[in-house]
């Protein structure tokens, strides 16, 4: 009888790999962004770089972690439509203040599966104006706007936006209205001036 050669089951091992591989579907890589992530957010260029080629190269990590985005995450999320590896338990939150002359926007988003909320928080000349909150569900085309005033005010508007990307505002103390395209544009560019990106 002929003894099989081990060299042979190494071959075929990395053969069959390289088929399942090649035939994964492409989505977004979560487990290999997600160690990217963390190596971004390692002390200065030198460290990142040094943990760069220990993962990658002396210890194959960023191989496996691509390996298993391609085999397993990208299918996931290519089948079922829902990015892998997203937790539900874990909001993300990121915080940005903004300063331009007398008034200054705090800025708190956060993002779950459930949906995002941002709150933005204004001042003028160091005393509380307002304090918006704007959230909106997954998946979801309506953003709702719960607006309190310094003088105990409040208002509720929502922003609605049509398949064919028409926005439509509608408010408490307001009837439902169509915004222009040069007010889109204004809005737009006001949030760009004051450096407020959503994600």
């Amino acid at each position: 009888m002929r003894r099989l050669n081990p060299r042979n089951f190494v071959l075929a091992g990395l053969m069959g790999v390289t088929l399942v591989s090649n035939t994964a579907c492409f989505a977004s890589f979560p487990l290999t962004r997600k160690l990217y992530n963390y190596n971004k957010g390692l002390g200065g260029k030198w460290v990142q770089e040094i943990f760069f080629l220990a993962t990658g190269v002396i210890l194959p990590v960023y191989g496996v972690a691509g390996l298993l985005d391609m085999v397993i995450f990208n299918s996931m999320e290519f089948w079922t439509g829902k990015p892998a590896l997203q937790s539900a338990s874990a909001p993300e939150t990121k915080v940005k203040v903004v300063a331009k002359g007398d008034v200054k926007l705090t800025q708190t988003m956060t993002r779950s599966a459930e949906g995002r909320t941002m709150i933005l928080e204004e001042e003028v000349k160091g005393q509380f104006h307002s304090r918006t909150v704007l959230s909106q569900a997954a998946d979801a085309s309506v953003v709702t706007a719960n607006i309190t005033y310094a003088d105990g005010r409040t208002e509720t508007r929502t922003l609605t936006v049509d398949e064919a990307g028409k926005f439509t505002v509608a408010g408490t103390k307001q009837l439902p209205r169509t915004l222009t395209a040069d007010e889109v544009d204004a809005l737009t560019s006001r949030l760009s001036a004051l450096s407020l990106t959503a994600y």
